[in-house]
């Protein structure tokens, strides 16, 4: 089977969750001896220089990019006003862009077309046109107007009338893709069920779940000793993320302060704005964009998920569960992923209850210890890549059957 995934930006090597649930796809579908194509725009905003990338699966694996400016301009935010299109979803199109897939289109013919969010549908006419016997589907890693419609909850002001104009776009070409595809590949059962109640095709939505490799995966195994470190990594070009750790730090960071005397709280991550190092202190350490997400991750006691909107899941959340490292998040924070509060992790909503719970696990190195060992053995068996690959490809396989006997 001959697989072309079209993807909004240049996966490897990783920095944040989409990139990762995409290297992890291909990964996966290597793993099944699929032919896979990737064609990914490599927006300037977060341009990485297109190092070729491998893995050690049988499948074979052809690599194409195209630098495109993606950025957010403020023409093209007033030009927005005035069309029906969202800017979310225009700034994505490019025509040459579309001009060398239609000829990969041409050149190679394709069992399946898969768009890694609902953006590169932007492309979905020339795929029909070039392509018209490949199945298309949408791997959907959220919700993505409903990340808005949340973000607004918590947001007043002069933005707020935009996003929401935006939003309402948004929606409704999300609600148009996911009608012209042949299947939506949610990453979460709840994302599903969004789906299918936008649908109202059941069949065509299956629910594809982050997978990952544990066994290849190091084991947290800090529990007894070393600092009261908490530490959250995040990609804070995302709204949401910046959300988050602001209502960590004027909420729930004071709180902890006053429960916990010598407790540390270190932040990391890509596009983390200036305005946060007024917040630095002996206490409170920031670092930007790391090259060891991992050891990070590893270097603390427990890491919090502060997330107040977002659809989904989050890729940090299921790798920190896969490596054992005690959670505590918000309710959305954890949503989409089948945890269960006080067994794999601590749910908290509101700034008190989150400050208790930081205090409870930096205190109760048994509960540590339980959690940790519940997450790994959750992630091994409900979110092992193998087995979540395979049936996405025979899924596909009878996707293709029924449209044969159709």
């Amino acid at each position: 089977m001959r697989v072309l995934l079209l993807t909004n930006k240049y996966p490897y090597p990783g920095r944040d969750g989409s990139s990762i649930a995409i290297l992890n796809m291909i990964r996966g579908l290597l793993s099944q001896d699929m032919e896979v194509h990737l064609f990914a725009l490599n927006a300037s905003r977060v341009y990485v220089h297109p190092t070729q990338f491998s893995f050690d699966e049988p499948g074979e694996l052809y690599i194409k990019s195209m630098r495109v400016n993606t950025d957010f301009t403020l023409w093209g935010v007033l030009k927005s006003l005035f069309t029906r299109q969202s800017y979310h979803v225009s700034r994505f199109y490019n025509r040459k862009f579309e001009d060398r897939l239609i000829q990969i289109l041409k050149d190679y013919r394709f069992d399946v077309v898969q768009l890694e969010g609902v953006f590169m549908g932007v492309y979905l006419p020339a795929i029909r046109k070039y392509s018209p016997k490949s199945i298309v589907s949408l791997r959907a890693h959220n919700v993505e107007y409903k990340i808005w419609n949340r973000w607004l909850e918590h947001n007043k002001g002069i933005k707020h009338y935009y996003v929401k104009l935006q939003a309402h776009r948004l929606q409704k070409f999300e609600e148009s893709i996911c009608r012209q595809v042949d299947c939506i590949l949610p990453i979460s059962d709840v994302d599903s069920r969004d789906f299918t109640l936008m649908t109202k095709e059941p069949k065509k939505v299956y629910t594809i779940h982050f997978g990952l490799k544990p066994g290849s995966m190091r084991q947290f195994s800090n529990f007894k000793y070393g600092k009261k470190k908490i530490v959250y990594l995040a990609s804070f070009d995302w709204l949401p993320n910046r959300q988050g750790l602001d209502w960590f730090l004027k909420e729930v960071w004071p709180l902890v302060k006053a429960l916990v005397s010598d407790a540390e709280f270190h932040v990391a991550g890509r596009g983390l704005p200036p305005r946060y190092l007024h917040y630095r202190g002996e206490r409170l350490k920031f670092y930007g964009e790391i090259n060891s997400p991992m050891e990070f991750l590893l270097g603390g006691k427990i890491t919090v998920i502060p997330l107040l909107s977002g659809s989904g899941v989050r890729i940090k959340l299921l790798e920190a569960l896969a490596l054992g490292i005690p959670v505590i998040s918000t309710g959305i924070g954890a949503e989409g992923v089948n945890v269960v509060n006080g067994e794999h992790l601590l749910i908290a909503d509101n700034p008190r209850e989150f400050a208790h719970a930081i205090a409870l696990l930096l205190d109760d190195e048994e509960l540590r210890i339980t959690l940790s060992y519940n997450a790994r053995k959750l992630i091994e068996s409900q979110y092992n890549l193998d087995s979540i690959s395979l049936s996405l490809v025979n899924f596909y396989r009878q996707v293709s059957e029924n449209r044969i006997a159709y």
